[in-house]
């Protein structure tokens, strides 16, 4: 990311803390300190939002936002110093009341799994996105990008 200029953002699961196949708390400092990745929420739990009763809902997302913004300072040496802004939904999927949920709980925007270019115009709780998987080379991750160009 530094060696090409490119930012990138990693949307955590917050229940997945001290899993042997997730990124761990050290990774998420180093992660965070540099200016290239920032690290968002994927909820608690990764559950099909739509399909839970609002209260759920709701926990999910502000129990994740405030475990980033907060709790993650007793295991870190220092928290994160942020405000979590964004959300990614779980599998994408969302709904109104899924929406108003992360407007309530104070998130400024969330993506999908649309590909492609966010864009204002899209709306802020629903932008597309660019999804990078692991095993790209430079040449493939090249062409993946060019392949959303406007």
């Amino acid at each position: 990311l530094e060696k090409y200029e490119m930012k990138a953002t990693i949307n955590y699961i917050t229940s997945k803390l001290g899993s042997d196949s997730y990124f761990n708390l050290d990774q998420m400092k180093e992660m965070r300190q540099s200016e290239w990745m920032s690290i968002e929420s994927h909820t608690v739990s990764h559950l099909d939002l739509n399909t839970l009763e609002d209260s759920h809902i709701e926990s999910e997302l502000l129990d994740s936002k405030k475990w980033i913004d907060e709790e993650s300072k007793n295991w870190i040496e220092k928290e994160l110093e942020q405000t979590t802004t964004l959300l990614c939904y779980p599998a994408g999927r969302y709904d109104e009341r899924v929406i108003k949920s992360a407007e309530e709980t104070g998130y400024k925007m969330a993506v999908t799994t649309e590909p492609g270019y966010a864009s204002k115009s899209d709306g802020l709780y629903t932008l597309k996105r660019v999804r990078v998987s692991p095993g790209y080379d430079g040449e493939s991750f090249g062409q993946y990008m060019l392949a959303f160009e406007l």
